[in-house]
């Protein structure tokens, strides 16, 4: 699989459905996924990232991921890729414990992804986003409005694994 660009939490959950599927098609070799982009904060000219092997582990997590696809086949689902990202990767420095406490510096890491108001951009502008929101306040409106929307849970539910078995390369 190929494509060129940032490294950003769109690219990083194909790539981690890809290394899932080829685990399962591959079920005696150990599979490694490499991702070589653009480092998503602008510091280096490109980065590596890595999944490691996932072994048996990877059938329930791809089934996990189905049934999430499932549900939101169904229903209006709470996922943003960019912010849930933020949101999982800013709790797992708290082994993902969801309290007031953590909750502060997840909702103020992910809020500018959520929406940028100085550039006007981010996942809220969205137009897809705008008719989930129809009707419902604001998730970034205080850490309490974040835990109802269910982006804290479902964020956990996507993320938690591929952080898990993702590292840099050296």
């Amino acid at each position: 699989m190929a494509g060129v660009g940032r490294i950003n939490a769109r690219r990083l959950l194909v790539n981690w459905i890809t290394h899932l599927a080829l685990t399962l098609a591959v079920p005696d070799t150990p599979v490694e996924t490499r991702i070589i982009g653009r480092d998503p904060k602008g510091r280096q000219p490109g980065v590596i990232q890595k999944f490691v092997p996932v072994g048996a582990r990877a059938k329930t997590i791809l089934s996990d991921l189905v049934s999430i696809y499932e549900k939101g086949l169904h229903q209006a689902w709470a996922f943003f890729p960019d912010t849930c990202f933020v949101l999982a990767n800013t709790l797992a420095k708290n082994n993902y414990a969801v309290t007031k406490e953590t909750l502060g510096p997840a909702l103020k890491a992910a809020g500018p992804v959520w929406c940028n108001a100085y550039s006007r951009t981010g996942e809220k502008t969205d137009r897809y986003t705008a008719a989930w929101l129809a009707g419902r306040p604001d998730p970034f409106g205080s850490p309490e409005q974040l835990l109802v929307s269910g982006l804290v849970e479902n964020a956990v539910a996507v993320y938690r694994p591929l952080l898990g078995h993702m590292e840099p390369h050296p």
